[in-house]
């Protein structure tokens, strides 16, 4: 069960970065809203991909 749940926030993460990298590229005035998603989503994700990679479903 661990296991995909952290799946589904890594899919979350990757999810909420690539929206943070279209709003920088493709709206200007969303450009500081970008900013502020897209390293937040590549943090989750990378949590996410760490702890799966390292712990495994302990």
């Amino acid at each position: 069960m661990k296991v995909m749940y952290r799946v589904w926030w890594a899919f979350l993460g990757l999810a909420c970065a690539a929206l943070g990298g279209y709003l920088i590229v493709a709206d200007p005035n969303m450009r500081t809203t970008g900013l502020i998603c897209a390293p937040i989503g590549l943090a989750v994700f990378g949590i996410q991909v760490f702890m799966l990679v390292s712990r495994g479903n302990k």
